[in-house]
């Protein structure tokens, strides 16, 4: 029941990130640098760094 529970928390924090926070962080999880990425979306690669760190402060990032 706990791990199923943990299981779901995750799913619903998945679904309250923003479109961009969520391509950032699937990005980053596949290996890519700040500055690839923000290629890839037209951001600088400190704003990548930006919004990874403002995910890791809010703990919806591991």
């Amino acid at each position: 029941m706990a791990k199923e529970r943990s299981i779901n928390l995750r799913q619903a924090a998945a679904l309250a990130l923003t479109e961009r926070q969520r391509q950032v962080t699937e990005l980053r999880s596949a290996g890519l640098t700040y500055a690839a990425i923000g290629r890839q979306l037209g951001i600088s690669g400190e704003r990548v760094r930006q919004i990874e760190m403002r995910l890791l402060r809010r703990g919806r990032l591991a």
